[in-house]
Order: C-alpha cells, then structure tokens, then sequence
C-alpha cells in the first residue's frame, strides 16, 4: 500500500483501516470458496465506493486499506459510515441464501512528512476500539482516541517497562483495610505502583496487563519477588496484619498453579504466623473461556497451603451470587462503586446490607472498599459492617508510612 501511496507524499489524506467482522466465521459456517465469493463482492463493492484519485489495497487476509486526499475530520467519518453501510448491504448466494459480512473502520489523519507506516498504525487502532464498541461501527484517531488508549498504556512500550523493574521504578505500595471505628488495622492490600525517576507516575491500568507479560521472563519474575519481599519486610511491626496480593484469575486457571504461588509467598513471609491472602477480582470470573473447575481446584489447595481467599470488586455489573457459594473463599469485597452511592440511595444501602448478611451467613467476611469519608464509614457501621477500605482510612501509601502506635491513617495525603 505504501509503495502505491507516492501521489499523496507531501499532501495532507485520510488513511482508512477496514477489518471484516467475523469473517471466519463465514468461512467455518459456508466453506472457503463462500468465504472467497463474499471476499470478492466485499472488495468490489470497497472498489465501487472510491473516486479517482483515491487508492484501495488489500493489505493481507480479510483487511483492507484506503487513501484518499483529506477534506476534514467530518468528511472522513461521512466516508468510513457510506464504506461501512455500503458493505452491509453487499451479499453473495450460498445454496440460495442470502450471505453478508459488516465491517469495522478506523481511520486517521496523515500530515505532510508523517510515514504512511504510522498512520496506518493509528487506524488500526481506531479500527480495534470499532471492534470493541460492537463491530459494525467506525472509529476516528483523534484527540478523544490518543487519550484513551493512553489511559489504557498502550503506547507504554515492553523495553520501557522493563527498564522501570531494572531501575526500581517500581515498588509496592500499602493501602490498609481497617476495623471501624477504633481504626484497628487489619490487614494491608499490596498495590504495585511506578513512579519514574522524574517523579512522573504512572497508573496501574497503563502497564499492569504488559507487566504479566514481561514477568514471565525469569529475571523479571524474581524482580517482583523481590519487590514482594521488601513490602512485606516494611510491615514487620504490624506481625498481625494480614498482606494481601492481586493475582489474575487466568494465573490460577492451570492444575499446579497454587503449588506455584507458594513456591514464591514462601520465599517473602516473614514469619509462619503472617497471614497472606491470595486476592481474585470477581470481574474475570464472568470470562466465559476461563476453566472455573480448575480455578476453584486451585484455590482449594492454596486454602489447604495455608492461605485465605479474597473475591474482589464483588456487586459489580458482572457480580453472580453464586460464586459466594461455589467458590472457596474467606473474604468478599463488595465494590466501591456501592460504598460511594450509600449516602444517596435508600437502594444501595438495602443491597450492600443484604450482600453483606449473605456472606455472613456462608461464613465469608465482608468488607467494602470505597469508603471515602466518615459518613459512608459510619453508615457501613451502623449496618454491621466494620471492615472498610478506602480513602478516610488510609491512601495508598509506601508501607514505612505506616506507624503501629496509634496509627489512625493518613488524613491529609494524597492518592498515590
């Protein structure tokens, strides 16, 4: 595409990525040579869409690209939506049934200098985000996209990030779950964080998915034992408090996973007493792919090894009741998105009292998080709900900011 691109060097144009839409399924369902007869109706109808001085390529498999000069972000998107509807309403004849394919689009803005390379790469990604949005959609690469995906840390690079594991960038950090309202501290949820050497931080949602990636590799994966071990060391005068740690329900969904965790949790307690809590988020449970079998295996041996159980962000979207019953857990935290709303909803007072009398009632502990100031505090007290998480208890702080002798939390600091 780039070889047959020169006309447009040095001019402004729109570079479209368009995708197929399931389209393998149209092969497993009608047979390649269908999957080749609507591939060609497709392409000709793309054929059909461009004008003179406009270039179509097919860039391999079921993608294809366009060029064509640039008029403004809102006749980019006119184009992509006549593509997209065009292509709707193309169908070929299998055994005289009708047979169509949709398509997503991403498209984005070339300036005069910039490669075709990255342009096509931005559209690609828009593309991706009209897959995600439900298909069947397009999908600019402008202001709106760039920030999301820079939440998201995709531009965060594997180098990058392995550098900060290199240079201690990256460290654990404490936020503690407290008995209310004597502030006793209970146990402390590890946090990984990264603050770079300029002191710019970085959110966990923008490297935590490429950090178990890059963790797999041995050197890597002994840098956050490490990591692991210097949090627990720093919490040593709190011997009582119990340290709990996110694990990915995918890292569990594997015969000899829990044999695997306590390899490492044994390399970082710092005493037989220190109670450690293997902490899930109920969010991944709904992933239809995933071998909940085999999670509730393994999360029975890491109880039978010692440790205690917790179900994170329960009472979200995903929430199913059942899993307080089927899977062997010790602690449910019930999401802070119900904690925040407490103060204003005569509902969500009803539902995270009824939630918590229901764990109470298997035997598993509630606790809540999102208890951001003293009235959410006092309304989960008045509930029976003492164990809270949140911001008027404590911020997520380094663990030797925490102080043992009277240590009420940190009511000045600031989120880290």
């Amino acid at each position: 595409m780039t070889q047959d691109s020169a006309q447009f060097q040095g001019r402004e144009c729109g570079v479209y990525f368009i995708d197929l839409d399931e389209f393998k399924s149209r092969n497993d369902s009608y047979g390649h040579s269908a999957g080749d007869q609507l591939l060609i109706a497709i392409a000709k109808t793309l054929k059909g869409s461009i004008k003179r001085g406009e270039l179509l390529a097919r860039l391999g498999g079921e993608e294809f690209g366009v060029i064509r000069p640039w008029q403004g972000w809102q006749d980019a998107r006119t184009f992509a939506e006549d593509l997209r509807k065009a292509v709707q309403n193309t169908h070929v004849l299998i055994h005289d049934r009708p047979v169509n394919c949709t398509i997503s689009v991403g498209f984005s803005k070339r300036e005069p200098g910039d490669s075709f390379n990255r342009a096509v790469y931005f559209a690609d990604l828009a593309c991706r985000q009209a897959k995600l949005m439900g298909k069947n959609s397009v999908k600019p690469a402008d202001g709106d996209l760039f920030r999301s995906l820079e939440e998201e840390g995709v531009f965060i690079k594997r180098d990058e990030l392995e550098a900060a594991l290199e240079n201690d960038e990256l460290y654990y950090a404490a936020q503690s779950i407290v008995s209310h309202p004597n502030s006793t501290v209970e146990g402390f949820e590890a946090l990984i964080r990264w603050e770079k050497s300029d002191g710019t931080i970085v959110l966990p949602q923008q490297f935590i998915n490429l950090l178990y990636t890059v963790v797999r590799q041995p050197k890597y994966r002994d840098r956050m034992i490490e990591l692991r071990r210097e949090f627990v060391d720093s919490l040593k005068d709190f011997p009582e408090a119990y340290l709990s740690f996110n694990y990915r329900v995918e890292e569990l969904a594997y015969p000899g996973a829990a044999e695997q965790i306590h390899e490492i949790m044994s390399q970082i307690k710092d005493s037989p007493e220190r109670s450690i809590i293997i902490e899930i988020n109920e969010r991944a449970m709904a992933n239809e792919r995933l071998q909940v079998k085999v999670v509730t295996q393994e999360l029975t041996r890491l109880r039978q090894l010692g440790y205690q159980v917790a179900l994170d962000d329960f009472g979200s979207e995903s929430s199913n009741l059942n899993r307080l019953q089927d899977l062997p857990i010790d602690i449910a935290k019930i999401d802070k998105r119900l904690a925040l709303s407490l103060e204003n909803s005569t509902r969500d007072r009803i539902t995270v009292k009824t939630i918590a009398d229901l764990m109470k009632s298997l035997g598993i502990k509630p606790v809540v998080e999102g208890v951001e100031n003293k009235s959410i505090a006092d309304i989960l007290l008045e509930m029976g709900i003492t164990s809270q998480q949140g911001y008027f208890h404590s911020f997520p702080a380094r663990p030797q900011e925490f102080r043992p002798a009277g240590w009420i939390g940190f009511t000045s600091a600031q989120p880290c």
